[in-house]
């Protein structure tokens, strides 16, 4: 069995200190999909910094035109495409003797709406 995720975490990797230092805090780590709050953060203080302002629109400006940014569930994103979709390595993971591992980790390069 194979399939996509927001992340993995593999060692020493963004996902996996990040996961690390929030279970150090106290707080209940559920997957990968918990890395997209940290996302967020780190996309907010690169678009902050691209835009030399935190006034949103320069933000939204930055985020639209100034990647790629670093992120915690890959190594960056980028948002520069006509439709503003997130640009980023997607990871697939399979099961090896019951514990998860990473199969790839990609940018897709062929998503059906890029193409109309």
């Amino acid at each position: 069995m194979f399939f996509a995720a927001h992340g993995f975490p593999t060692e020493g990797g963004a996902l996996a200190t990040f996961q690390a230092d929030c279970a150090k805090r106290g707080y209940e780590i559920n997957g990968a999909f918990f890395g997209l709050g940290g996302d967020v953060i780190k996309l907010m203080v690169g678009a902050a910094r691209a835009a030399g302002s935190t006034e949103p629109k320069a933000m939204l400006e930055a985020i639209h035109t100034k990647g790629p940014f670093e992120i915690v569930t890959a190594p960056s994103v980028s948002y520069d495409n006509p439709w503003h979709y997130p640009i980023k390595e997607v990871p697939v993971m399979g099961f090896k003797d019951g514990k998860p591992i990473l199969v790839s980790s990609t940018i897709p390069a062929d998503v059906p709406h890029f193409k109309k």
